[in-house]
């Protein structure tokens, strides 16, 4: 405590608080301007779904004490919070009750009931603006879960003055259901109209209200712990990474990310192994009835429909645990990509959380995965730990890692692997058997993933130097232990896709036979015409590498629809370059040797990724290869940036601090970005 209030003393000046209320003072000023362009266009408390069309030409039913309208509908939106009719007046003063039920056809179960004053109604034929007024019954238990629901509307003139005027819009639509009058005679048939109101704001009112406050708290937490406290960047993270994936979790709900929807299901599908339940056939899963309504909502490119759904219904419990079937099967022989994830979903299951509430505990715990492998990795990295910072606080970082994505692992267990790699060659002292273990299972586990497609990078293991070990005989023998590891990592996840590739065996998986049924470039076709594939390379690189490169930190986001000004994702990649540049009088770290074989790390995996693109997502005949995407090539940014670092660029100074806060505010617009983006694709 006494060295807190000592940094405290030191470090709190004039200059630093001027810089909190200038930094306060930008934040409300973008906060309001983001109000005003992004959510206030959004405001409409409600928008209307008319069930029967109104036709203000038509029938205006007049109405009088002790009338009864009864009318049969079907409701058409999922959202409902009111049900209600339209009323006219060409009196000056009206006085009377007005009374109006709604119920289920078909449990005659009572959704909502409510009454109107008549003296609320003044002549309207006087109106400037609007000529109708609405009768509303609010609905509050049945919220969501109403399309296609038969609902009857029964609304009565309690009482009713001579001298007041009313009528009840209605038309003669023979095409609905006719209206049932009591009380009083209609000489055609005819139908009330009827008009249902759904949410429409609630959502982004939450999330902005809600969203807001926890941008504050990081902006204002990181400055404090980096310009009071002088934190390091791993205490940093604590609070960025935190608050920026909250965000991202409600921004971009669950199956928005890409492929994340299969991910979900292979999920339950482990998740039913570890609770020990058969699968019904091979081309099923089991699911809670409740599970399977949030996967039902479920889009790649979210409505406000299904933002509206989660809102209302995360905090929900649910007692149902009835299994119901649905069609899907495994996406991946690899339970390992999916554990964290099948964690969060079997507890969310035992204690009895509804279906969106589980969905969001399997995001959860990998959300929390990732914090700790980030923290752990900038922490444990000698060098370029602001460059780190960044890169872990990426848009597509984030995104992966707080999904159910099967990319979300091998992303953070590359990012750890480099950050102990470097502590054992750039540290002043020799390996130890926390850096065997910690290397050993970090390789094994990361050969197991995508077909091994990074092994490349685990192979920069021999590059730790004789001396490092403590003797010869133990380098030698560690050395084939790690070549052991990651060949029997390669094995155990990898050797059925490859005997796939190869036609030897039949797919197994739902990818498996996704990609089956593509006829695609087969090994021999890339061997025994080296012409065409050369061509094929060269014309994919020509054509995307903007793409590729922008995509493995920045985005584009989701289901390729929301869109990230490129302007922000390469000032990010500027500050990682940044990062890991030399500053003057310190250590390059890098040797010639170690670049030149660090470069040929990063071609031998971008090769690994080109490779099983072309012969397993490829059709033949096609002129690029299909399903390279930008985040493959996430885990080799930190080495990429690396070989960049030498004598020919030196700074100064150290501004590692101002990085990591122009980091955070980049992120922050970032978030502003992805905001106006689902406007524009919903």
């Amino acid at each position: 405590m006494n060295k807190l209030l000592q940094k405290v003393k030191e470090n709190l000046n004039l200059k630093v608080i001027l810089g909190f209320v200038v930094m306060t003072v930008i934040f409300m000023v973008g906060r309001s301007v983001v109000y005003v362009n992004e959510i206030e266009p959004r405001r409409e408390d409600v928008y209307t779904a008319d069930v029967i069309s109104g036709d203000k030409k038509g029938t205006m039913l007049p109405l009088k004490e002790g009338m009864t309208v009864t009318q049969t509908f079907v409701y058409p939106q999922d959202q409902m919070m009111a049900v209600g009719v339209e009323l006219y007046s060409d009196a000056y003063k009206n006085k009377g009750e007005f009374s109006m039920k709604v119920y289920d056809m078909e449990t005659n179960e009572l959704l909502g009931e409510d009454t109107f004053d008549a003296s609320q109604l003044t002549d309207m034929r006087a109106a400037a603006i609007d000529d109708v007024s609405y009768f509303n019954v609010g609905t509050p238990n049945d919220i969501s879960g109403n399309e296609n629901r038969y609902m009857r509307i029964e609304f009565s003139v309690v009482s009713l003055s001579e001298k007041s005027s009313v009528y009840l819009y209605a038309n003669g639509n023979t095409k609905y259901n006719q209206a049932q009058v009591t009380g009083a005679d209609t000489e055609d048939p005819l139908n009330i109209v009827v008009r249902g109101y759904c949410y429409h704001y609630g959502y982004w009112a939450e999330f902005f209200k809600w969203g807001t406050n926890v941008i504050y708290f990081m902006l204002a937490g990181c400055y404090i712990l980096i310009m009071v406290f002088r934190a390091k960047p791993h205490q940093i993270f604590v609070i960025a990474g935190t608050c920026m994936a909250l965000c991202y979790a409600f921004l971009l709900p669950p199956g928005t990310v890409p492929d994340e929807i299969g991910h979900i299901e292979t999920t339950y599908y482990y998740s039913n192994k570890l609770l020990g339940i058969e699968e019904p056939d091979a081309e099923s899963i089991y699911v809670r009835k409740t599970d399977q309504e949030a996967i039902g909502k479920l889009q790649t490119t979210p409505t406000l429909k299904e933002y509206n759904y989660f809102i209302l219904n995360i905090t929900h419990r649910s007692d149902d645990t009835k299994l119901v079937k649905i069609d899907a099967t495994k996406g991946s022989d690899n339970w390992l990509l999916y554990a964290p994830a099948i964690l969060g979903v079997t507890a969310g299951r035992l204690i009895g959380l509804n279906g969106i509430t589980t969905l969001y505990a399997g995001r959860f715990f990998m959300m929390f995965v990732y914090l700790i492998f980030a923290f752990f990795a900038i922490k444990r990295v000698p060098v370029g730990k602001a460059a780190m910072f960044i890169i872990v606080l990426s848009p597509m970082f984030i995104q992966q890692s707080c999904s159910y994505s099967y990319d979300a692992m091998p992303i953070e267990l590359t990012t750890l692997f480099v950050a102990e790699l470097f502590s054992v060659l750039y540290e002043d002292r020799k390996i130890k058997k926390r850096d065997i273990i910690i290397l050993s299972a970090l390789a094994f586990v990361i050969a197991s993933c995508k077909a091994g497609t990074y092994i490349p990078e685990c192979l920069l293991l021999f590059l730790i130097p004789k001396e490092k070990y403590e003797s010869e005989k133990q380098c030698r023998r560690m050395r084939i232990g790690f070549l052991v590891v990651m060949i029997l990592g390669f094995l155990i996840n990898s050797i059925p896709y490859l005997m796939m590739v190869l036609g030897i065996t039949e797919a197994t998986t739902e990818l498996q036979q996704y990609s089956n049924s593509l006829n695609c470039y087969t090994v021999s076709d890339v061997l025994f015409n080296p012409g065409n594939t050369v061509r094929v390379l060269i014309t994919t690189f020509l054509q995307y590498i903007d793409f590729y490169f922008e995509g493995s930190f920045a985005g584009p986001l989701g289901w390729l629809n929301i869109g990230i000004n490129p302007m922000w994702g390469y000032l990010m990649a500027g500050l990682m370059l940044l990062g890991l540049t030399a500053v003057k009088d310190e250590p390059e770290y890098i040797t010639k040797k170690q670049r030149v074989w660090i470069a040929l790390a990063l071609l031998a995996t971008v090769a690994m990724v080109t490779a099983a693109m072309f012969v397993s997502w490829t059709g033949k005949g096609s002129t690029t290869i299909s399903g390279i995407q930008g985040r493959y090539f996430t885990p080799i940014l930190f080495y990429f940036f690396f070989l960049f670092r030498g004598k020919f660029i030196k700074i100064a100074h150290n501004v590692d601090n101002a990085i990591m806060y122009f980091g955070i505010a980049l992120n922050v617009i970032v978030i502003s970005n992805i905001l106006s983006s689902t406007q524009t694709v919903m």
